[in-house]
């Protein structure tokens, strides 16, 4: 008995046809159609009216081995002969029927599918139309079922060697060695879109493939906890586990009754929408983005677990996209967690790279502070070797010139020697101990520097009966007041004191320090004023007013000579120069 016939004039599904299972009565059923567990062979014939147009056929979702004929006459077949273990429900199947066989009016388009227990033996969707349009959605339906999924798997296991050999370089990290398996389970599950005839036994090959599901879902998401650092992350992992592991038993067990597997699917749904719950709990907690593209991937792919859901043989709510989702969500899936792996590894050089110019600059600044120290210590060592020559310059001066000089001044006076003999001796000692004191450290001390010269001087003054005024005030140290340029300090006073004390005719001398602002630059102003005649600057005659100019050019300071009122000369010197 034949049903309705189907148009050809566009693509349009063929049935509902007469279905005999087994060589057992037939019965009338729309397609898709999945046959009682056990079975090993159904025959289901369609009707088809011909009116003389082309006409070509596409078939998909075909439980396992099929044979199409027409009219009794063998068309195509996808095995090798009768037994062959082909497995081709993912293939979908286009043949162009001739029109020598074609009839006007009723043609009978017989498809019979043959499996081995205990795989699932079914009659899937048979389309009649135009060539086409049948070409068309055979492109379309060969990329979504076999050469997508195809290359979906290839780039997975790209993904899955590369995460392979980081976990061999870091294998302290027991979330690749997961991610390693997670990327091997997908991996298997989609085998069977790369082979029709396995290496293996071709029923444990087809448990590999449809019951793997169970075990590689739940690792994913096992996975996915262990990535966010979920709290109590083992209880969950444990608990996602053991659904698994019922979801694969109560699937067994309802395809062993003839029924859908509709628990054993939504309870992976179920699963799906936990992990994505848990995931966004734990976002929430932590206030960051780092989980956001697997929580967005793992949300996607149940909905796309929805949908294959409602595609299944025994319930068939809705065509849908006319292919499964399922085949991409391992790709989906392990390229998420790739990439957040790799935004964790990019974070962490990121953050090894500040780190590392963190050091380098701490290095550098030890470097440079041990250059400083080491500059300090030579610095300190060749003033300590200035400092010993200095003394033994000072104690050969003393020993050797000074005490030469004193013994000639001594010789002199006991021998009745004129003045003019005897003063030269002892102007020559004199400023031999005023070159020994500028040779002592004063430490930028212009105080103790012009109180060396009134120690040295005292005896002169008191001779020539002129009483020393002393007028310093605190000031600061002169860094750069080094032997050589305290040596012009008192070269210069000591010129200005020897003018008083031969032509001034004065009775009081003033020397003195205080600090002092010159033209807006802080520095420090030293002079000797005496109460004296004074002399006119134009009629000066000799070098020493020149020699004393010159000294304060040396020290970078300002010389000012004022003759008054007495004689007042002043040298200012700067702070810093």
């Amino acid at each position: 008995m034949l049903l309705l016939a189907a148009p050809v004039a566009a693509r349009t599904p063929l049935g509902p046809a007469r279905i005999s299972v087994d060589g057992a009565p037939p019965i009338t059923r729309n397609a898709p159609w999945l046959a009682p567990a056990g079975s090993r062979h159904l025959r289901a014939r369609f009707r088809l009216d011909w009116d003389g147009r082309p006409v070509a056929l596409l078939l998909t979702d075909m439980r396992e081995a099929v044979t199409v004929s027409l009219n009794g006459v063998p068309l195509f077949s996808n095995a090798a002969g009768p037994g062959d273990p082909v497995l081709g429900w993912n293939h979908p199947y286009r043949i162009t029927l001739p029109a020598a066989l074609l009839r006007p009016g009723a043609n009978i388009i017989t498809v019979d599918v043959a499996a081995a227990p205990p795989w699932a033996l079914g009659l899937g969707q048979v389309e009649a139309g135009p060539p086409a349009a049948v070409e068309a959605a055979f492109a379309r339906q060969q990329f979504w079922r076999i050469d997508g999924p195809r290359s979906a798997n290839a780039s997975l296991l790209l993904l899955w060697l590369l995460v392979l050999l980081l976990w061999r370089a870091r294998r302290r990290q027991p979330e690749l060695l997961l991610l390693v398996v997670v990327g091997l389970g997908w991996w298997l599950r989609s085998l069977h879109f790369h082979v029709t005839r396995p290496p293996i036994d071709t029923g444990l090959f087809a448990a590999i493939s449809r019951e793997s599901i169970f075990i590689v879902v739940p690792v994913t998401f096992c996975y996915c906890l262990e990535f966010a650092r979920l709290p109590q992350a083992r209880r969950w992992q444990l608990g996602l586990l053991a659904a698994g592991f019922a979801g694969l038993v109560l699937r067994q067990i309802l395809i062993g009754l003839g029924q859908a597997d509709l628990p054993s699917a939504l309870l992976l749904i179920l699963m799906g929408l936990g992990t994505a719950g848990l995931l966004l709990w734990s976002a929430w907690q932590r206030r960051g983005p780092d989980q956001a593209l697997i929580i967005a991937v793992v949300a996607l792919n149940t909905g796309f677990a929805v949908h294959d859901l409602g595609r299944i043989h025994l319930l068939h709510w809705w065509e849908g996209a006319g292919f499964f989702f399922q085949p991409f969500a391992g790709l989906s899936l392990f390229a998420a967690f790739f990439i957040s792996l790799g935004r964790q590894f990019v974070a962490a050089l990121t953050a090894t790279e500040g780190m590392n110019l963190a050091l380098e600059r701490a290095v550098a600044s030890a470097r440079a502070d041990l250059a400083a120290s080491e500059e300090r210590r030579r610095a300190l060592e060749v003033e300590r070797a200035i400092e010993g020559e200095r003394e033994r310059l000072m104690r050969e001066m003393h020993d050797g010139i000074g005490a030469n000089l004193v013994a000639a001044v001594a010789v002199a006076e006991r021998q009745g020697q004129p003045p003019g003999t005897i003063a030269p001796l002892r102007r020559a000692l004199a400023d031999l101990k005023l070159t020994v004191d500028s040779l002592e450290p004063v430490d930028g001390d212009m105080v103790a520097l012009l109180a060396s010269l009134r120690h040295r001087i005292a005896s002169d003054l008191a001779a020539a009966g002129i009483a020393v005024d002393w007028q310093v005030a605190p000031c600061p140290a002169l860094a750069w007041l080094d032997a050589a340029n305290a040596l012009h300090v008192l070269r210069l006073f000591q010129e200005a004191i020897s003018n008083a004390i031969q032509h001034s005719g004065a009775q009081r001398i003033a020397i003195g320090c205080a600090p002092r602002v010159h033209q807006g630059q802080p520095g420090i102003a030293a002079w000797v004023a005496d109460d004296g005649r004074g002399f006119a600057l134009s009629a000066a005659t000799g070098r020493g007013l020149a020699h004393m100019h010159g000294r304060a050019a040396a020290l970078h300071g300002q010389l000012t000579i004022a003759t008054t009122a007495g004689t007042n000369i002043s040298l200012w010197l700067p702070l810093a120069r």
